[in-house]
């Protein structure tokens, strides 16, 4: 509940961290409460950790609090607590990590985004439909597509295989980089919607379970879509860094499954340079893969060419998901004209971006060479946000020098 909301239903669930009280006498102040259930996924070490953390990080969430932007699954208990595993349980290190994803999902206008996508049931955010450029992307490249299914612990199932990313360079073709990034940045915090009301209501930590059938694809696409520039420059940065930071600790479970030779070798390579932690979420399977997917998965949670009992989701269903409350730019809408010219410094995150009015025709250009996301004043659909309302972002721009660096 907030402060004074005498009357309001308050979610014991997943309490947003507060400042501890001052005691009026001098006394130090007394250390955050943490809710049964999460009382019971810490274990003592844990426990001491993420009290910590919950102080380090107080002044930080009274101050998105003060902005309306206070939401559970960036600020609640269950996001600390993804923040502290993802740095190893360093509560000093997780605090940095929290911090520099505030910045980031303000400079990226996350919150934008999260007003489009937030719904009452939290089953609508399995549906990839409903996010902006949506009919565009994924008829060529829909990664990490929701099944409809959860494995046996509750998690969430995904999947990727060779029908659903048919064509990198039709994706190059439909679709330009920053509406790419738009489009995930909005597939991630729906997800991040999601995962966060599956932890709330069974009490434990929600994460992704995926698995990816390489049946079709070679060893030399993998090496293509891992090393060469041309596909670094399209994808930007966003994967590998603001993705990690902005939504830690998602990724459980990923099975490969139908992998080649050379996938497994080359796996054995890198298994030696990743941490332990990283490498024990990963299992390589050949083409008898159906007994080990089953025992972890189950079958409820599998589609029948897998070895399961589940009716899978297919791209075709998402795309043609009902329009959503009317938003552009999802399945079924068309987004305002917008002409994009590139930056000479070559980073997806230096794109500038000319609206052209619809009543005038004039344009206008943003002063800086970076996304409209960055603006604050445009969210990914193409609407001009808030009418009539200040959007002005006080941001720490040297944090994020880093972010802006050339893909």
């Amino acid at each position: 509940g907030l402060p004074g909301g005498r009357g309001r239903r308050k979610d014991k669930s997943s309490p947003l961290i507060r400042p501890p009280p001052r005691d009026p006498w001098g006394m130090a102040p007394s250390a955050p409460s943490i809710s049964p259930a999460m009382a019971r996924c810490l274990s003592p070490k844990e426990r001491e950790a993420f009290l910590d953390l919950s102080l380090r990080v107080a002044p930080d969430v009274e101050a998105e609090r003060a902005r309306g932007r206070a939401f559970p699954e960036v600020v609640g208990e269950w996001s600390l607590l993804r923040s502290l595993r993802a740095a190893a349980g360093d509560s000093a290190r997780a605090a940095a990590q929290f911090r520099d994803a505030l910045a980031i999902r303000d400079a990226m206008g996350a919150h934008l985004v999260r007003q489009r996508l937030v719904a009452k049931d939290p089953d609508d955010y399995l549906s990839y439909g409903r996010l902006p450029h949506a009919d565009r992307v994924l008829p060529v490249w829909a990664e990490h597509l929701p099944t409809g299914t959860a494995d046996k612990d509750g998690h969430v199932v995904v999947y990727l295989s060779r029908a659903l990313v048919r064509s990198f360079d039709g994706l190059k073709r439909a679709v330009s980089p920053p509406d790419f990034l738009a489009f995930r940045l909005a597939r991630d915090v729906q997800m991040q919607l999601l995962l966060d009301a599956r932890s709330r209501r069974a009490g434990k930590l929600a994460l992704l379970t995926t698995v990816v059938d390489l049946a079709g694809i070679s060893a030399a696409e993998l090496v293509y879509h891992g090393s060469a520039p041309s596909v670094a420059r399209y994808r930007g940065s966003y994967d590998t860094k603001e993705s990690f930071t902005v939504f830690p600790e998602t990724g459980g479970r990923v099975f490969l499954i139908n992998c080649p030779m050379g996938v497994a070798s080359a796996f054995a390579v890198l298994k030696a340079l990743l941490p332990e932690r990283t490498t024990a979420k990963f299992a390589l399977m050949g083409k008898k893969y159906q007994g080990t997917l089953v025992e972890h998965v189950g079958k409820e949670g599998l589609p029948r060419v897998w070895g399961g009992d589940a009716e899978v989701a297919t791209v075709e269903s998402h795309v043609v998901a009902p329009r959503a409350r009317g938003r552009p730019g999802v399945a079924g809408g068309t987004p305002p004209p917008v002409s994009r010219q590139a930056s000479p410094g070559g980073s997806v995150f230096g794109w500038k971006l000319r609206r052209a009015s619809s009543d005038s025709g004039d344009i206008s250009e943003s002063s800086e060479s970076i996304s409209s996301h960055d603006r604050g004043d445009a969210d990914p659909w193409g609407d001009k946000a808030g009418a009539g309302q200040s959007q002005a972002v006080t941001r720490p721009r040297a944090r994020l020098a880093w972010w802006r660096s050339s893909a």
